[in-house]
């Protein structure tokens, strides 16, 4: 299976909802990038008490969050919070955000055990009223309390994060 992205649909494209689980396997989830420069939400938003599996064969990619002035963006392919993440194969791959280029957690443990997680970026947000530049986690963002406990075949790979980068705020300056 393949879900892509409509050219004006900016919300997430999944919703796992509090208290529910879902496990993904052979399906590519596309943010195609490409034709809509709006995105504004991951692909998928995990919420409270919330399991999300992901299995072979399943790929979240090609998801660009927009930059927006004075604020962070979380999670290119994947916003959790207060959840559970088991990884244990499939792919994170060409996604972007502030915080989480890929995957952003916050008070939630991610099992992670195989795939990979590769090629995200962080993106630089300036904050004119803190004065403040934000950009973490290319590939993950464990915050807020978050356990990541890696193991097995479990690759992270090519990810980048602007905040890492000098030439990066050299840029913007």
């Amino acid at each position: 299976a393949k879900v892509i992205r409509g050219e004006k649909f900016n919300d997430f494209l999944f919703r796992v909802a509090g208290g529910t689980e879902a496990s993904l396997r052979n399906i590519i989830i596309d943010g195609n990038s490409e034709a809509n420069k709006n995105i504004g939400k991951s692909l998928i938003e995990v919420e409270s008490d919330a399991t999300l599996n992901i299995n072979e064969g399943a790929v979240l990619r090609n998801n660009e969050i927009k930059a927006i002035e004075n604020t962070a963006t979380e999670g290119g392919a994947i916003h959790a919070t207060d959840a559970t993440i088991n990884m244990i194969g499939g792919s994170v791959e060409e996604n972007q955000a502030t915080y989480g280029g890929g995957i952003y957690l916050y008070k939630t443990t991610m099992n992670f055990s195989g795939g990979v997680v590769q090629n995200n970026k962080s993106k630089l947000v300036y904050d004119k009223s803190y004065k403040q530049y934000y950009s973490a986690g290319g590939g993950i963002l464990a915050y807020g309390g978050s356990t990541l406990n890696m193991s097995g075949d479990a690759k992270v790979l090519n990810n980048f994060a602007a905040e890492t980068s000098l030439q990066s705020y050299r840029q913007l300056l």
